[in-house]
């Protein structure tokens, strides 16, 4: 298709010294198909998408930025990641995730980590859901939902509140946090601002 980008194969960067991949697409959209493999180790993968993001691929670096003006879909290996989109962001990842920053104008935000997963900042600026979900621990520094519910999960660890969490809604406005078998910690300065129901749930 015309003014998009598609990778279907393996790519990767430094090998001979720290090494950056810069994906752009200025008009089209950017796919990465699940056959390959975008690997710069200790480096940067930087993506840019005039329209969304679509990535099968196992992205590896010590930091992933994903900006879109659509929807972001994204498979991560990488330690860190940072995430901007228009209408919505979904991103799975295979082990431990910090994720520095997930914002979208509208649209869910998704975060699925099977280890464990802290989140400096996350903010549904339009009408969607927050969900963040680890298999281990969880922490959430700041969270702000305009127009949802916001839900957070673990399966095997704590939960921890350290900062702050906005949850506003014309209808709804629920906050849940579910601790299959840890426990749940809302740190002693933070704050909670929920519109509607506050469901806390741990064994």
């Amino acid at each position: 298709v015309g003014n998009t980008v598609f990778v279907g194969s393996n790519v990767s960067a430094g090998t001979n010294g720290v090494g950056n991949i810069a994906i752009e697409s200025r008009i089209g959209g950017v796919t990465l198909d699940s056959a390959s493999v975008i690997d710069v180790d200790t480096g940067f993968i930087t993506i840019d998408s005039a329209q969304s993001i679509s990535s099968e691929a196992t992205l590896t670096a010590e930091l992933v930025d994903l900006q879109a003006a659509a929807l972001i879909t994204a498979s991560s290996g990488s330690k860190r990641i940072r995430a901007t989109a228009g209408a919505g962001i979904n991103i799975v990842s295979e082990k431990n995730l910090d994720v520095e920053v997930a914002t979208t104008n509208a649209g869910s935000i998704n975060i699925n980590a099977l280890g464990d997963l802290f989140v400096s900042s996350v903010n549904a600026k339009g009408g969607g859901d927050v969900t963040l979900t680890s298999g281990s621990g969880l922490i959430v520094e700041d969270a702000r939902i305009a127009n949802g519910d916001a839900e957070f999960n673990a399966t095997t660890g704590d939960i921890t509140i350290n900062n702050e969490v906005t949850v506003q809604a014309t209808t709804g406005g629920d906050l849940r946090v579910n601790a299959e078998t840890g426990n749940i910690i809302i740190d002693t300065a933070s704050t909670l601002s929920i519109a509607d129901r506050i469901d806390l749930s741990s064994p």
